[in-house]
């Protein structure tokens, strides 16, 4: 797990255009406690860690739960459902709102380039943050459009990880 705003202040001390840490969001998919207990405790230690920071604002939906075997209860697979859509919403909300100049989106979801282009393209200067080895959100070469992409490598990560709270 990372700190979101220490890795935010990363991303940002790394602009390819000088700008400032004003907001940090982070959207991500909540545990159920019903289905999983302590990772629900974790979300909920970390979330309430991270707003901590006045800077730092969560947004979360309930995971979505599949139980596949309906002979065994305890196996399921979770997934995010909406979190994206959020995200995208928030882009093109901070677009249209003008009170920032740069926006970076760290993800390689590529539902969410709908909202970097509409972004790019009503003139909010976009940067993009992917984890090394990944192939970050890029506009089709034919586009004429170029997106800056961090690409973290393994040392970032260390540098910004956060300790685990049930150590």
């Amino acid at each position: 797990m990372v700190q979101p705003v220490e890795l935010a202040e990363l991303l940002v001390s790394r602009q390819i255009r000088p700008s400032s840490l004003e907001a940090v969001s982070v959207f991500r998919g909540r545990p159920v406690p019903q289905h999983q207990p302590t990772a629900s405790q974790f979300f909920d230690r970390y979330t309430a860690d991270w707003v901590a920071d006045s800077r730092c604002t969560v947004v979360h939906r309930p995971l979505k739960y599949h139980f596949p075997n309906r002979h065994d209860p305890a196996y399921f697979e979770a997934s995010e459902k909406g979190i994206d859509v959020a995200l995208a919403m928030k882009v093109v909300e901070t677009t249209l709102a003008g009170e920032v100049d740069a926006i970076i989106i760290f993800s390689n979801d590529t539902d969410l380039f709908p909202a970097v282009e509409f972004a790019y393209d009503n003139g909010m200067h976009v940067e993009v943050a992917a984890w090394d080895g990944s192939t970050g959100l890029r506009f089709p070469a034919d586009s004429g459009k170029r997106l800056w992409c961090h690409f973290l490598k393994e040392r970032d990560f260390l540098s910004v990880r956060q300790d685990d709270f049930f150590q």
